[in-house]
């Protein structure tokens, strides 16, 4: 009933507003109908003169539309709802049809029930024998039953009323919709006549607004032809008015009439008076002015104006320009550079008069930046003036204060004010500041070269010792004055000082070499030569060149004018010899000519059986018995001795003739083997007669070549390894150590690298004489003989590569073992197994950085000659070779010495170049004698007898006291060396039983070495020990008095008082000490795996592969192996 309701109050809503909306159209269509009317009326009556009516007419008809579409469409809404409505009461009566059905069926379930009631009364009544609790269960149901059967009967009345409600209203609904829909047809109706009206009132608006503007159109062509008259007249007026003022404009420089013509807007704006022209004289000027349209003014009279005052402002700016281009007034033309306006350009005459000119605020900002150009010009000129000057300056005080220069006025006061003042910008200086840099720069090359020239052509020994010794420039005072003030760099002393001492190192290695040649030479005439007749340097050298003795290098590096002097008397004394040995009995032979017969022979052999082709053509070609000493294998024994016992100076022709000839004989082996290759009829038995020689090969380089992975890496290994150390005398006792222990294992492995190397390296040239013996071109030749031929270079292509595949792996072993004599360091030089030798008999010598030594060997018969009073050590007036090279931080902090002659003694000097310094120089010998100690524990222990004997303390001049600490630090330096040298003949620090041994009589000199001894001794950390390990035997020195009472060392020790205030110097010695002896601890690890390697490697060549070494030793003895040929 509520939704039945709801609908009712939409429906009947809908009606009212149909209602409502029908009177709005109805209303709307009389008013514009009437509105129509009037507005015809009027523009009948013709009141529509400007068509404002017809406007208004035309607004009317479409407003009323515009209300009408507005109107239908709320219609066309209200349609749409009554639609919605009627949609509604459709679905309600569809509602109510299932309501009625619903009460039908109720009703038919009362009936049912009421029978059902009946039923269950009768039986109630009926059944007598139920008892009384079934009675009142049935009474219960039966009363139940009543009660919805009264509900049912209830529900079913008020759905009857309810559907009888909604039938009714449904009804009512049904008629408004009704009379609705009549309405609306009748609306609709009204509708179609408004808008057949209106179309007909369109079209008669139309027709009368056609009428009006062709009439229009008329009056409008005529107001047109007056209009253009007008037109023209003014335009001749105005062309006559442009004839006059604009090439009065264009010809004017009145700059006030200018501005007042651009800044009148039209001709009324322009006050004549202001121009002048109201003076009865410029008639015409002002007819004109006035003659002129607003537009025209604006586009030609102002635009001439324009374009005139920049034209003008423009010849101003140039003007001022060129006036400033050609200015030199330096105040005049800063003024205008920092010019703000227009104004501040006005400087002076040549400027002023152009000024006025200038139009816009911003004109000067050319004209300003003109004349900054221009001063930067200047400034550049100037800057170009003072560099040229400078660069022709040789004015050091000058070019030293311009080098100085922080600012421009720095530049002042140095005879060039002018240029200086037109420099522009505060950075101006740097130029000419770079440029006085430069300048001292070069002046400071021309006076090195200088400097170096008078160097290299100065003949004075001890000036050039003076100047290798210099630490600043101000130390070259020995030069010339002018040239050393023109250096300017701190270090520029450096090269001058280096080429001093090259000078001084080209010297001495000159005398060596020309004392070793003249004492080796046998040439008699050329030896009177040089002791007769060159009685200059310059005669000395002319002699060595006409008898083509060479040496032109050592000849010029000689520094004193009277070198020639010692030449002559070496060569005078070298002819006593070769007199002596020329008066010989006639049936005593040379020895040393008996001695190079056997060498050549035994050269000439060794080549006749080489097939090395590359040594034989570099035998060859040599020209010189030196130049026959090549480091290849075959001949490394003749390197070794034969080469060395050439001692005339031509024996090389004879070896090298024996080249020439095995280069040619294997020339022509080749070539008989290549012709029996090319016959097609001997090819098959040429190659058959070597299968037997390439099978030997085959299973011997195969043999070889089966050597596991684990031997090939510890070859490489060992290969890989640097022994320079290994042996080393840096400590020298600890090297016999290591040489007795290794000695087997080494040799061992040397045999065998000897075996294998021996039988590779003549294969390996017999298979390139065989690949090179196979011809090249093989046209012409049958199929089946190129495939043989083709097949055995192959085969023997790959033996050559296998066989070059171990000699790289054993080859470097074997070189480390034998030695390599073009190496540098002695190991590396003479091999592993001749340093074990040295070490064992006691041969090496040590030199310990960074203590500034020489030492020279002397013969035990003149030992005694060295403890003389007022004996000089020969190396402290002979250049002698010092140890302090090598500094750096990556090289060893000791090196090996010479061999260690036997029957001699070697004395060391400390400090050798004292005189030269001014530093206290000091000498001690060194004598030696080996021996086994057996007495202690460990038998195998190696002790060396080695014994210092002071031949020279370092002692001050008369006046210079003990303290002086220049005399204590070489002291010091005296001390350690000596200290170094005892404890190098220890492989394992000194103990009680094992002592240091000092015996002396000075108390000076024990004290020293004695505290020497004690502080490495606490600070080398491979060799520690205390005062126990020393043993003192002095009358005068005390050890007890140098230690405390309880610990360290007592207050009047040499330690305090003299060592521990020359800490730095101590430690700075120290720092080179340890590091030797950390290097040897190093190094010492290095050799204990390289022994482990060796050992390793012997033992697997003695278990697994003792026939094919047995089997290289037989075909070594055969020879090697040999092809057909």
């Amino acid at each position: 009933m509520a939704e039945v309701s709801s609908t009712k109050l939409a429906l009947q809503s809908e009606v009212e507003k149909s209602s409502r909306l029908e009177k709005e159209i109805d209303a709307s269509a009389q008013a514009h109908v009437k509105q129509v009317k009037s507005l015809e009326e009027r523009i009948k009556r013709g009141e529509d003169l400007t068509g404002e009516l017809q406007r208004e007419l035309e607004t009317a008809r479409i407003n009323h539309e515009k209300a009408l579409s507005g109107l239908q469409s709320q219609l066309k809404v209200s349609e749409d709802r009554v639609s919605d409505l009627s949609s509604t009461i459709e679905r309600h009566e569809e509602e109510l049809r299932t309501r009625q059905t619903t009460i039908d069926g109720l009703k038919e379930d009362v009936s049912s029930l009421t029978s059902q009631a009946k039923e269950l009364t009768h039986q109630l009544e009926e059944s007598g024998r139920l008892n009384h609790e079934a009675q009142e269960e049935l009474r219960g149901q039966l009363s139940e039953q009543q009660i919805a059967l009264v509900k049912a009967e209830q529900l079913a009345s008020s759905t009857a009323k309810t559907l009888e409600q909604a039938e009714a209203s449904n009804r009512l609904l049904q008629q408004q919709v009704d009379e609705l829909d009549g309405a609306n047809n009748k609306l609709s109706d009204k509708i179609s006549e408004l808008e057949a009206v209106a179309r007909e009132r369109e079209q008669e608006i139309l027709r009368a607004r056609e009428a009006e503007a062709r009439e229009r159109q008329s009056a409008l062509l005529k107001q047109a032809e007056i209009e253009q008259l007008v037109r023209q007249l003014a335009e001749v007026a105005e062309q006559k008015a442009l004839l006059v003022l604009k090439p009065l404009i264009k010809e004017s420089d009145n700059v006030a009439l200018l501005t007042a013509i651009y800044s009148a807007n039209n001709p009324a704006g322009l006050n004549l008076d202001d121009i002048g022209w109201n003076d009865g004289a410029h008639v015409e000027q002002v007819a004109s002015v006035r003659a002129i349209g607003v537009i025209v003014w604006q586009a030609q009279i102002q635009t001439a104006a324009d374009e005139r005052l920049t034209a003008l402002s423009q010849q101003a700016s140039n003007a001022l320009k060129a006036t400033i281009r050609d200015s030199r007034d330096l105040a005049a033309l800063r003024a205008i550079a920092a010019a703000a306006g227009n104004g501040d350009l006005r400087v002076g005459v040549g400027f002023n008069e152009h000024v006025g000119f200038l139009r816009g605020a911003t004109a000067y900002e050319g004209i300003r930046d003109e004349a900054g150009a221009r001063l930067v010009a200047l400034s550049l000129e100037a800057t170009n003036t003072l560099k040229g000057t400078i660069r022709g300056s040789r004015d050091l005080v000058v070019l030293r204060a311009v080098a100085a220069a922080d600012r421009n006025a720095a530049l002042l006061g140095r005879g060039f004010d002018d240029s200086v003042n037109a420099l522009h910008g505060p950075t101006a200086f740097e130029g000419i500041r770079d440029e006085a840099i430069a300048r001292l720069g070069a002046l400071e090359l021309e006076a090195k070269a200088a400097l170096i020239a008078e160097v290299n052509g100065s003949h004075d020994v001890e000036l050039l010792t003076r100047v290798a010794a210099v630490v600043a420039n101000d130390g070259l005072g020995d030069l010339n004055a002018g040239h050393v003030a023109a250096l300017t760099s701190v270090d520029a002393f450096r090269d001058i000082k280096a080429r001093a001492q090259a000078r001084l190192d080209a010297n001495q290695a000159a005398i060596v070499a020309l004392t070793d040649f003249i004492n080796g030479c046998d040439d008699a005439r050329f030896l009177e030569a040089v002791s007769g007749e060159a009685r200059t340097n310059e005669f000395l050298e002319v002699t060595f060149r006409m008898f083509r003795k060479g040496n032109a290098e050592h000849l010029r590096a000689l520094i004193k004018d009277d070198a020639h002097t010692q030449f002559a008397d070496l060569a005078r004394a070298r002819l006593l010899v070769l007199d002596a040995a020329r008066h010989r009995r006639p049936d005593e032979p040379d020895p040393r000519i008996i001695a190079q017969e056997k060498a050549i022979h035994a050269l000439q052999r060794e080549i006749a059986v080489s097939k090395d082709k590359e040594l034989l053509t570099e035998i060859s070609t040599a020209n010189s018995n030196a130049a026959l000493n090549h480091n290849w294998h075959q001949v490394d024994e003749l390197n070794l001795r034969n080469i060395q016992a050439l001692v005339q100076d031509d024996a090389y022709l004879r070896v090298r003739e024996a080249a020439s000839r095995r280069i040619v004989a294997l020339r022509d082996e080749r070539n008989e083997k290549r012709d029996a290759y090319s016959d097609p009829g001997r090819y098959a038995a040429t190659l058959a007669a070597d299968r037997t020689t390439l099978t030997g090969i085959n299973r011997r380089v195969g043999a070889i070549g089966t050597v596991d992975d684990k031997v090939r890496s510890e070859l490489r290994q060992l290969g890989a390894m640097n022994p320079m150390h290994w042996f080393s005398p840096a400590f020298r006792g600890a090297a016999k150590k290591n040489a007795i222990a290794m000695e087997a294992h080494f040799t061992e492995l040397a045999t065998t690298c000897k075996v294998i190397v021996d039988y590779l390296v003549p294969l390996r040239n017999e298979l390139f004489e065989q690949i090179n013996s196979i011809p090249v071109n093989m046209d012409g030749f049958t199929e089946p003989q190129k495939k043989a031929l083709q097949d055995r270079k192959a085969l023997l292509t790959t033996y050559l590569r296998k066989v070059e595949t171990e000699l790289a792996l054993y080859k470097p072993v074997y070189t480390q073992l034998y030695g390599d004599p073009r190496a540098v360091d002695p190991v590396s030089k003479d091999g592993i197994l001749e340093t074990i030798r040295r070490a064992k008999t006691d041969e090496g010598a040590l030199e310990v950085f960074p203590f500034k030594s020489a030492a020279t060997d002397h013969p035990m018969d003149e030992r005694a000659a060295h403890f003389r009073a007022g004996y000089t050590s020969s190396a402290t007036t002979v250049s002698a070779r010092s140890t302090t090279l090598g500094l750096g931080a990556h090289q060893a902090r000791y090196a090996a010495g010479d061999a260690f002659k036997a029957g001699h003694f070697r004395e060391h000097t400390i400090n050798p170049d004292a005189a030269r310094t001014g530093r206290y120089s000091g000498s001690y010998i060194e004598e030696r004698a080996s021996s086994y100690r057996t007495s202690l524990a460990n038998a195998s222990e190696y002790l060396s007898d080695l014994k210092l004997t002071i031949t020279k303390f370092p002692e001050a001049p008369h006046g210079v006291p003990e303290d002086d600490p220049q005399l204590v630090e070489d002291r010091i330096h005296f001390a350690f060396a000596c200290a170094v040298t005892l404890l190098s003949a220890f492989s394992e620090p000194p103990t009680a039983s094992n002592q240091v041994i000092l015996r002396g009589f000075e108390e000076k000199e024990m004290g020293y070495i004695w505290t020497a001894l004690m502080t490495l001794g606490s600070e080398i950390p491979s060799m520690q020990f205390n005062h126990k390990a020393i043993n003192v035997i002095s009358p005068t020195f005390k050890p007890a008095n140098e230690l405390g009472t309880f610990y360290g060392y007592s207050s009047s020790s040499y330690q305090e008082a003299l060592f521990k205030p020359h800490k730095g110097y101590v430690d700075n010695l120290l720092k080179g000490i340890k590091e030797a002896c950390a290097e040897r601890v190093i190094h010492q690890k290095t050799l204990e795996k390289a022994d482990k390697l060796a050992t390793s490697i012997s033992s697997a060549y003695k278990s697994t592969f003792k026939q094919t070494m047995d089997e290289l030793r037989e075909n070594q003895d055969k020879g090697p192996e040999i092809f057909g040929r």
